[in-house]
């Protein structure tokens, strides 16, 4: 390549030289480009499937989580998210998770009643952890929920979805 560019440089020198360099050195950096994609193999795609399969799993416990706060009972859902979670092992977060039916009554005070909710964004951090975001529809004013759900080391080969445990939560009027 270089020696082409050379030759046009030494032979025909001025714009012309430039401006067929510069086209032919761009061409192949396309074609190197377009090399470096690769599509994805079928492993990947496997992989993807599974993935796809846990996070759909994931907001049907948490439809479930909203549906039962919708209709009235707090602490079940609250006792349901966090069935199996070891976070609830650690006092201040078993604390935290048991004052949350308390503050959502509060919150409900001002927000009104639920009306509904719609997943935002899910988020996947590493291998081990998904961030969840949802929008809980109020009459009056929306509260923004963020979930945190956590493969421990153990169960990282598994796929199961009920490997996955809420290690935290938060709920407010802002993101």
């Amino acid at each position: 390549m270089k020696r082409l560019c050379d030759y046009w440089l030494k032979n025909f020198w001025g714009i012309g030289a430039i401006l067929v360099c510069c086209l032919l050195l761009s061409s192949l950096l396309r074609i190197d480009s377009a090399d470096a994609q690769q599509s994805p193999s079928a492993a990947d795609c496997k992989i993807e499937q599974e993935l796809d399969g846990i996070v759909q799993e994931l907001n049907n416990r948490l439809n479930a989580f909203f549906a039962t706060i919708m209709e009235g009972d707090t602490e079940s859902a609250f006792q349901e998210i966090m069935r199996n979670s070891p976070a609830m092992q650690i006092g201040r977060i078993r604390d935290g998770i048991a004052r949350m039916p308390n503050q959502v009554a509060m919150a409900k005070m001002e927000s009104g009643n639920l009306c509904g909710w719609e997943k935002i964004e899910t988020i996947q951090i590493g291998e081990s952890v998904f961030e969840i975001l949802y929008i809980a529809k109020h009459e009056r004013i929306p509260l923004f929920w963020t979930f945190f759900f956590y493969r421990t080391p153990s169960t990282a080969p598994s796929i199961d979805p009920n490997t996955w445990v809420v290690t935290g939560m938060r709920f407010g009027t802002e993101l």
